[in-house]
């Protein structure tokens, strides 16, 4: 996430940045969750997040995350390029 929009959101709860995500995608609660799922948050860690339970959420994405890697090495930090 970039540092300006980290700035924009810090003060909102998830919920209410979610809602304001939805409205920018029509709405669309499919495309919220292709959205998510695109950043390795699944449909129970976004749940998590409606709910305003960031612990819980952290640690459903942490879980995510590490199977992620796990299947795909490719996502490991050794491998990326900051060229």
């Amino acid at each position: 996430m970039l540092d300006e929009t980290n700035k924009k959101i810090q003060d909102k709860k998830p919920s209410e940045y979610l809602n304001s995500v939805l409205e920018r995608l029509d709405n669309n609660k499919d495309k919220l969750k292709e959205l998510m799922k695109g950043h390795y948050i699944s449909k129970s860690a976004l749940e998590y997040l409606k709910d305003d339970n960031f612990d819980e959420f952290i640690k459903e994405r942490e879980k995510q995350l590490k199977e992620a890697i796990m299947e795909n090495p490719m996502l490991t930090p050794s491998r990326w390029s900051f060229r």
